[in-house]
């Protein structure tokens, strides 16, 4: 699993997907959302323009008035999450090597408890900050 894959799951997880359907592949898939896409959008252009990962979080906070739409803090602080590690590992920041970050570790935790990503969050913002 990669991380446009763990992005893709969780916007999927927490975010309903528009009504409309497209035929990929044989297969009737939903098209993403408004939300969905912005927030992908953003996501990808920022790691894209290597955006350090403070000034993504406050860029982020416009697109959310923008889009007229709040994420729950679990979820936010997950997406947030999510934009540390692939910034890091963008940058050559091998997280994975204490096995501490796995994206099967991450994917899991998606389902934890607000105070198991606050943890993460916090620990991956000290790898950010260094």
């Amino acid at each position: 699993m990669n991380s446009q894959h763990l992005l893709d799951n969780f916007l999927e997880t927490i975010l309903d997907p528009d009504k409309e359907t497209i035929n990929y592949y044989g297969a009737e898939v939903p098209f993403p959302s408004l939300v969905q896409a912005e927030l992908s959008y953003q996501f990808n252009l920022n790691l894209k323009n290597n955006v350090l990962p403070n000034e993504f979080e406050k860029n982020i906070e416009k697109v959310k008035v923008g889009i007229k739409y709040d994420l729950e803090k679990k979820y936010e602080l997950y997406y947030l999450l999510l934009y540390h590690i692939c910034y890091l590992r963008k940058n050559t920041v091998d997280l994975m090597q204490d096995n501490k970050f796995n994206f099967k570790q991450l994917n899991e935790l998606l389902f934890g408890t607000e105070e198991d990503i606050v943890k993460y969050y916090n620990e991956i913002k000290q790898y950010s900050l260094n």
